[in-house]
């Protein structure tokens, strides 16, 4: 009787989830169009994925859990995932920053709480300081450095991490007819041969739920146009520029040293860090339950001052 019972218990905590609708929202913005998808009600969250050309596929099961108390925001970037594909001349931080802002005017927010991931940090960072006024929150999850001043560095510990067989395994990837030809599948397996290197337990890689459309070799065409803003970026002065509170979460495991995030911690007036030893790149993923835990304890604490 015992075992029923708790085998009921077990269900009834895990109903509210599985029995979230996901409700999906195609926005207009200027010269694009782009794919959302919303789960759950109460204070918004809106997420912004790495890249550029990965999209929210691989952040839904890893935030679902907080739908029960957050209607989560799922949006692709211009030419990622579902959205529509645009021109290189659209492909800035500028439009970007602009396509955020078009969201929340979609949902009829007057602010909104940001959690972005890697280097959709930056799409965020630069949101923060052009609409100060219309961001409650911000959360960065192993941002990209503010800088490339870790650019060597960062290459020098990819080198050392890649194994003999990762080598072996990426040159026979690149070598097969589906890649050649573009096909996404072929694609990601080379994805996650790289992101297997950010991993600090690298059996959770199976746990990166990751999916690519089938244009994504025609969509990364358009990608060349972050070459301008990208080249010798540096976004320390918009992070002194942000007024929000900002928490960031880091994996030390990541190839993104932990001095990086220091450093944009250190630039951001309002602001706190947390490092797990246990965790890289995708912190979400390794440590998933301390991250949720600490994701809501840093709204909760933000919603009563």
């Amino acid at each position: 009787m015992k075992k029923y019972v708790i085998c009921i218990a077990f269900v009834l905590t895990i109903l509210p989830i599985a029995a979230q609708q996901i409700t999906e929202h195609w926005i207009d913005v200027d010269k694009g169009r782009l794919y959302c998808q919303t789960i759950g009600k109460g204070e918004p969250l809106l997420f912004i994925h790495g890249g550029p050309g990965l999209n929210q596929s691989y952040l839904i099961p890893a935030f679902e859990t907080l739908a029960k108390k957050y209607m989560l925001i799922f949006y692709d970037q211009r030419s990622s995932g579902k959205s529509a594909l645009s021109v290189k001349a659209t492909m800035n931080f500028e439009t970007f920053a602009d396509d955020i802002d078009s969201i929340r005017k979609y949902f009829v927010l007057e602010k909104i709480n940001i959690i972005s991931h890697s280097w959709g940090s930056l799409v965020a960072i630069n949101y923060a300081a052009v609409y100060p006024k219309n961001i409650n929150t911000l959360i960065l999850l192993n941002p990209v450095p503010a800088n490339t001043s870790f650019t060597n560095q960062m290459n020098t510990l990819s080198i050392q991490r890649t194994s003999s067989f990762d080598s072996l395994e990426r040159a026979r990837i690149i070598q097969t007819e589906d890649f050649k030809s573009g096909k996404s599948n072929a694609i990601l397996q080379l994805m996650k041969l790289s992101f297997k290197l950010n991993f600090c337990d690298t059996s959770s890689l199976g746990k990166l739920k990751l999916e690519l459309p089938e244009n994504y070799a025609a969509a990364a065409l358009s990608y060349e146009g972050w070459m301008k803003d990208m080249k010798n970026y540096d976004v320390s002065p918009q992070l002194k520029r942000i007024q929000c509170p900002v928490f960031i979460l880091y994996g030390a495991c990541d190839i993104i040293p932990v001095e990086a995030a220091v450093q944009i911690q250190n630039l951001i007036p309002n602001s706190d860090i947390k490092i797990y030893a246990d965790a890289g790149h995708f912190c979400f993923i390794e440590q998933n339950r301390r991250s949720i835990k600490d994701i809501q304890r840093f709204l909760q604490s933000v919603s009563k001052r």
